[in-house]
């Protein structure tokens, strides 16, 4: 009974350290398989972010264009505009015959002359506020996703921006300087027999202008600004880029 009874303590034995083994493989291999659903999920939000990434890209490249557009389609409507009150003014003034109605003629014309250049310039300086502000959105929106490709859609938006204030200063300027050309001939035909008139003439269109001096300087102030954030967005993107190198190359190591 004893050797039996040791024999059976020896059995028993054995039958427990094999079950043992069996619960630590197991538990590994449960260990292990849990690390690859994490890691799963680790690859599955960095697809999600690049989605967002990609998405916000999408959004930011659409509004640009919708903007460049808008701003396009203004600047002609308002330079049609003020072609067609030139010609009419000039119509008008021609069709007098009186020196003094001449010279009020000449008057009428350069006051809506002025006026509508002033209506012109402040539906651009609406325009570019408009443009900045959904720069700014989208690039706010961008800083959320991932950072390189946040710099990236900074750099191209920023450079659209410059291209449509650099279009509109020269529509701008090219319609000023037309519109000056037309009022002083007009004014020197209608009052040329006036001193008095010719005065009035000369003050109006130097006021004019400064006009478009004060314009100009505005605008090129807001394109040295735009400047200076594009040159801040482009050293952003070589760091981004140079992390990212540096990354790679730390990580192969």
């Amino acid at each position: 009974m004893t050797r039996l009874e040791g024999r059976f303590d020896t059995e028993k034995i054995a039958d427990i350290h094999t079950s043992s083994r069996s619960f630590i493989k197991n538990g590994s291999s449960s260990s292990n398989s849990s690390n690859t659903c994490n890691s799963s999920n680790s690859k599955k939000k960095k697809k999600t972010k690049r989605g967002k990434a990609i998405a916000v890209v999408v959004v930011v490249v659409v509004v640009v264009v919708v903007v460049v557009v808008v701003v396009v389609v203004v600047v002609v409507v308002v330079a049609a505009v003020v072609v067609v009150v030139v010609f009419c003014c000039i119509e008008t003034a021609v069709a007098v015959v009186a020196p003094a109605a001449e010279v009020i003629a000449a008057v009428a014309v350069v006051v809506v002359v002025v006026v509508v250049v002033v209506i012109a310039i402040v539906v651009v300086v609406v325009v570019v506020v408009v443009v900045v502000a959904v720069v700014v959105a989208a690039i706010e929106a961008a800083a959320t996703a991932v950072v390189a490709v946040s710099v990236v859609v900074r750099v191209v938006v920023v450079v659209v921006v410059v291209v449509v204030v650099v279009v509109v200063v020269v529509v701008v300027v090219e319609v000023i300087s037309v519109v000056v050309v037309v009022v002083v001939l007009v004014a020197i035909e209608a009052a040329a027999a006036v001193v008095v008139a010719v005065l009035v003439v000369i003050v109006v269109v130097v006021v004019v202008v400064v006009v478009a001096v004060v314009v100009l300087v505005v605008v090129v102030v807001v394109v040295v600004v735009v400047v200076v954030v594009a040159i801040e967005a482009a050293a952003a993107l070589v760091v981004a880029v140079l992390v990212v190198i540096v990354t790679l190359i730390v990580a192969r190591r």
